[in-house]
């Protein structure tokens, strides 16, 4: 049973493509923006709004790869545990 669950968790610990592009659509849309407020077709307070919003997407985008690779890390520990408590048994019956 917490073998299986750890499988699934683990089959689930890659972010998509979706995630990747989403960052870079972000990032083109920060890059359009400025070049909006240079070119005077927006005003500061405008671009400043836009900014703010755009960098917090981008935030919530970097802080769930961080998430995921944390749980990436402790799920492999919790695998490497398993998998040496499985040795662990093996040994044990095998002595009696």
């Amino acid at each position: 049973m917490i073998k299986e669950r750890i499988n699934t968790q683990t089959a689930q610990k890659h972010l998509g493509h979706k995630h990747y592009e989403a960052i870079v659509k972000v990032d083109s849309k920060l890059i359009k923006l400025q070049d909006l407020y240079i070119d005077g077709d927006i005003g500061k307070l405008d671009y400043e709004t836009a900014k703010q919003r755009y960098n917090n997407i981008l935030d919530e985008l970097k802080e769930k790869e961080i998430r995921q690779k944390e749980t990436s890390v402790l799920l492999d520990t919790n695998k490497n545990g398993l998998k040496n408590l499985i040795a662990l048994n093996f040994s044990l019956l095998n002595l009696t």
